[in-house]
């Protein structure tokens, strides 16, 4: 037994870049999967507008949601309205001027929007926000009649 001569080969000085892709894809994966559910609040189908302005979202903001039934959400979870009130008074009490984002079904009655509207202002919230969907369709309307 004898070692080959001219026949061996060292190690090679290539990347090896399949376990690259390999990972990338995985990530790739895992970030489509995920944000989605980095929305916070309940799940509401938000009404479509033209002309909003955006404010950039931060985790400091409080999200209370109006569903189509008119039941309300402190974040995920279902409060009723006192119960609300009694919440927002605490919170506010430590932050008083704690962003408040209100997102409502765009099938819920407005009376059921302003309700939780009127709790913020008895609670002596500074800074309330209504959230709502950019109209994609209607940019786009804009954009191929050639709007200026």
């Amino acid at each position: 037994m004898g070692a080959k001569v001219g026949g061996s080969k060292g190690p090679q000085a290539e990347i090896n870049v399949t376990p690259l892709v390999d990972i990338v894809l995985v990530l790739l994966i895992i970030f489509m999967v995920i944000t989605p559910m980095l929305e916070k609040g309940a799940d509401v189908k938000l009404p479509k507008v033209k002309n909003a302005t955006s404010k950039k979202d931060s985790d400091d903001d409080l999200i209370l949601s109006v569903d189509k039934e008119g039941q309300i959400y402190m974040g995920e979870t279902r409060i009723e309205a006192v119960a609300l009130e009694t919440e927002l008074e605490g919170i506010l009490l430590a932050e008083p001027f704690k962003p408040i984002l209100i997102k409502g079904d765009v099938e819920s009655r407005y009376i059921h929007v302003r309700k939780v509207m009127e709790i913020c202002e008895r609670t002596g919230a500074k800074s309330v926000g209504l959230m709502s969907d950019k109209n994609t369709e209607a940019d786009e309307d804009g954009a191929a009649q050639g709007s200026p």
